[in-house]
């Protein structure tokens, strides 16, 4: 029988996810459920996640809890405040907020960050810190870029083992607002796979004269001229957006060789293309591993496991 250190979840917006580690931080098990903290109501996370993982925190009574992603929000089971930066994995895990998870039980949920963005305005992070803790350790010295594409992609500059800054765009919130609820997506068809044609002419657009929103209602131009099916509008559209992403990424980061992207394969493939376009190297690494890996690394450095 394999001995268990770890029980960590990954307790999101929409969904929950929830593992069972071993000694190397390997998953044993894994559980889901479509329970994210929007369909929780407040004051009942402890009974929602002894329904979900109950038999678990019975089972192993000794193992240490720890939770990451949007339950440590204002609307989540306790508010993990955001840490500020600079931060590295040592400092972050210091900060880890506890919960009681089951009567004379505490669990920590890991916090978010903080920092002051491109002109002093704030900008935030609560999910992908955790990503990012399961990579650093791989990290080459000196700077590296990462970027966490997503609904709201982050892209983060990481100095020997320390996050030093990071900014946000919200490319895949607007393009799925744009596309489902405005006149752009009208004559969208099928969008399942990426028209890497489309895409292209896409990033082609961003680098042009005429600003982002000029750019995007040329989406619905060119669908009503005919010059791009229907099923490529939406393969377009991400490719301006995308383009113009990568554009304010180099006012934040100037000039960078290559480009860390963690996330899921397909997404991960769009944004490698892009950066690609634009003449900027990038390796790929899968964010349900990083994000796993980053709770037994913060786990490790917090003290909840002995290290191995």
């Amino acid at each position: 029988m394999v001995d268990v250190f770890l029980i960590a979840a990954d307790w999101g917006t929409s969904n929950f996810r929830a593992f069972l580690l071993d000694g190397k931080g390997s998953v044993l098990e894994t559980r889901q459920a479509q329970s994210g903290i929007m369909k929780v109501a407040q004051g009942v996370f402890a009974k929602e996640f002894n329904r979900l993982i109950g038999d678990w925190l019975e089972e192993y009574p000794q193992v240490p809890v720890l939770m990451a992603g949007m339950i440590g929000c204002e609307q989540g089971w306790s508010l993990a405040t955001h840490f500020k930066l600079p931060t590295g994995l040592e400092a972050l895990s210091s900060a880890l907020h506890p919960v009681e998870v089951a009567p004379g039980r505490t669990g920590y949920i890991v916090p978010g960050l903080t920092t002051l963005a491109l002109g002093g305005v704030p900008d935030i992070i609560r999910g992908e810190e955790t990503q990012v803790a399961g990579v650093i350790s791989e990290l080459p010295g000196g700077k590296n870029l990462l970027c966490l594409p997503g609904t709201h992609s982050k892209w983060l500059i990481i100095e020997d083992g320390i996050i030093t800054g990071f900014h946000t765009n919200m490319s895949g919130e607007l393009l799925d607002v744009m596309s489902g609820h405005s006149i752009l997506g009208r004559l969208m068809e099928d969008r399942a796979d990426l028209d890497q044609d489309a895409f292209n002419m896409g990033l082609v657009r961003s680098t042009e004269p005429g600003g982002v929103l000029h750019h995007l209602f040329g989406v619905r131009t060119q669908g009503y001229y005919q010059n791009i099916p229907g099923s490529g509008l939406h393969s377009y559209f991400a490719g301006i957006l995308l383009g113009h992403e990568i554009k304010g990424m180099l006012d934040f980061f100037p000039r960078p060789k290559k480009v860390i992207v963690i996330g899921g394969e397909k997404i991960g493939q769009s944004y490698a293309a892009a950066l690609k376009h634009f003449g900027i190297g990038n390796e790929l690494k899968d964010g349900n591993a990083a994000f796993v890996r980053g709770l037994w690394n913060l786990a490790q450095a917090g003290g909840l496991i002995q290290r191995s």
